[in-house]
């Protein structure tokens, strides 16, 4: 019971860190959308974001203090660049689902926050390994966007070109956030995440100038657009992955991309304070709800205890005996250790 308390008392503050950086992804919907609003295009938008976040980590990634610190290698700098290029690849799959949509925005968000469901999947398979509790929770979590989207009350549903570019999005941001957690110890946190954002602008640059530099002109507002640069710069990227990945380093990748889906609804909250959206479903309010407690009994319910559970309930042997449960559960801890140590 002491040790349960005290690892508790260690990850506390990582998920906190990441609740933190939910929220600031919810109120960074909100600026993005006034950004939107003054004609900004959406690829140039993301590539000054990431601009921003990656020169406020580069005196943090190659000049800050060096004690403690892994030496800085030619395989973080590489592994950076091909997640920061995944990430990149996501951002613009997300964003061509959702402008090119046909039959509105909730569709192409629900498809796009797939990964909650995905990247339990992706723990089975490379893992090989069977995360009943993993997909269980992403199951419910996946639920709840539904609800939250209203996908059950869209009698027209159908499944567009569109609709496969939002959801190879969402299995983009599932691979990320899969191999965040797998690779988060083995590298220094400040320079991995520095190559990842530095990669982005690079990316979404190309889109700037095949689709997007007609549009230049028509820019407004440019002091308000300047502030909501640097805040999403600032805050949503460069402090927001450097947390995230913080947070890879203690928490399993099924956990964090539960909570990160959460995202949706603090950008709910902070869109209706601000009155871009009006709450017209009580779906939306019990999908808030479910997915509130998906990412509790991600982050909450032990993996021993609930397989134990499972086992005596369903009178299954290989999950009814404690010692066995115990077992099962500690192979995430062993696999990020020894992530660690190579």
């Amino acid at each position: 019971m002491i040790e349960e308390r005290n690892e508790k008392k260690g990850v506390a503050p990582y998920l906190l860190l990441l609740l933190l950086t939910t929220v600031l992804w919810g109120i960074g919907f909100v600026v993005t959308e006034q950004l939107t609003q003054n004609n900004v295009p959406v690829f140039m938008l993301f590539a000054i974001q990431f601009a921003i976040g990656a020169f406020c980590l580069a005196w943090f990634a190659f000049f800050g203090k060096k004690a403690e610190r892994k030496p800085p290698s030619a395989g973080e700098a590489i592994n950076g660049l091909l997640l920061g290029l995944l990430l990149g690849a996501a951002l613009v799959l997300k964003h061509f689902g959702l402008d090119s949509y046909s039959q509105g925005t909730d569709k192409s968000y629900f498809f796009s926050s797939a990964f909650v469901l995905f990247v339990p999947v992706l723990v089975c398979v490379f893992e090989k390994r069977w995360a009943l509790k993993e997909l269980i929770d992403g199951l419910i979590a996946l639920t709840g966007l539904a609800l939250f989207y209203n996908m059950f009350h869209k009698s027209d549903f159908f499944f567009s070109l569109f609709d496969g570019l939002s959801l190879m999005g969402g299995i983009a941001f599932a691979f990320y956030y899969y191999l965040l957690g797998r690779y988060a110890n083995r590298f220094d946190t400040a320079r991995w995440v520095f190559y990842q954002l530095a990669t982005v602008p690079v990316v979404c640059s190309a889109f700037t100038l095949i689709f997007e530099m007609k549009y230049m002109s028509e820019i407004k507002n440019g002091m308000e657009v300047a502030f909501g640069l640097i805040y999403l710069g600032v805050f949503c990227t460069g402090l927001a992955y450097f947390i995230l990945v913080l947070a890879q380093k203690r928490l399993p990748s099924p956990s964090v991309s539960l909570v990160v889906g959460g995202q949706s609804v603090f950008a709910f909250l902070f869109a209706w304070a601000m009155g871009y959206v009006a709450l017209e479903s009580a779906s939306t309010v019990v999908g808030t709800v479910i997915i509130i407690v998906a990412a509790l009994s991600s982050l909450a319910v032990r993996p021993e205890k609930f397989y134990l559970s499972f086992g005596r309930i369903f009178r299954i042997a290989k999950y009814s005996e404690e010692k066995t449960c115990e077992k099962n559960s500690v192979e995430d801890v062993k696999e990020k250790d020894s992530a660690s140590d190579g």
